[in-house]
């Protein structure tokens, strides 16, 4: 794995995350959905490690051939919590930003996954809510919620890095 390296989903890493057929397992399943085409593999191990993915999960997304590194990213620094600053090149040499919709579906899975994960059937409720959201800026709304529920049932720390990695994936 190349940390400075732009990663994003393969077709198979697509199909993976938009089918009800899941091969990957859950726990590397935020790595995934966070590899998007404009996160380093740097940015996502950062966003990840405190959850307890790897760089062997990460190379194992690799191996597997759900993810694949595009481009090294063109005059970016990072700042404080881990986001760049430049823009992120594709090989085309055109920054690809995600859709509102890929934000949308992408944070909607991650919430309930990780939620259901953690706090089992007590989860019922606070999926009624993330199915209840149509948008983005919604699902935002409820990640405060989902690191309290979180925090609740496991630990303070292990609910905040959710928390994290929730807001990147829906922040634009």
């Amino acid at each position: 794995m190349d940390r400075k390296a732009i990663y994003r989903k393969t077709a198979r890493g697509v199909e993976e995350i938009t089918t009800a057929n899941r091969t990957v397992d859950r726990r590397v399943r935020p790595a995934l959905i966070l590899t998007d085409g404009n996160r380093s593999g740097a940015l996502v191990l950062s966003l990840t490690s405190g959850i307890g993915i790897g760089e062997a999960d990460f190379d194992e997304l690799i191996d597997s051939g759900f993810i694949e590194a595009i481009a090294l990213p063109v005059g970016t620094e990072t700042v404080a919590f881990g986001q760049p600053t430049g823009e992120h090149r594709t090989s085309s040499g055109v920054a690809e930003p995600r859709s509102d919709l890929e934000r949308y579906s992408d944070g909607q899975r991650f919430l309930n996954e990780t939620i259901t994960d953690h706090l089992g059937v007590r989860a019922y409720f606070f999926v009624l809510k993330v199915e209840r959201c149509s948008s983005a800026e919604e699902l935002i709304e409820l990640v405060p919620k989902f690191e309290e529920s979180l925090a609740r049932k496991v630990d303070q720390d292990f609910a905040r890095r959710c928390a994290r990695i929730a807001m990147a994936i829906l922040k634009k």
